[in-house]
């Protein structure tokens, strides 16, 4: 990363009103959902639910 994708995410983060390590725990959880690297025990062992898995963080980070 560089002083430009930094940069980026804390306008993503300050956008939706989040943190910036919040952004990049979706974006994580995003990318491993898409990567078939979340199944239920591994959503389990995060303390998350289905509801509370982010189904795209593609169109968060589009402000969509």
């Amino acid at each position: 990363m560089n002083s430009e994708d930094v940069r980026l995410l804390r306008k993503l983060a300050r956008f939706r009103g989040m943190r910036i390590s919040q952004l990049c725990r979706l974006m994580i959880l995003e990318w491993l959902g898409r990567h078939g690297y979340l199944d239920e025990e591994r959503m389990k062992a995060l303390g998350l639910s289905e509801e509370q898995h982010p189904k795209s963080c593609h169109n968060m980070t589009r402000g969509e």
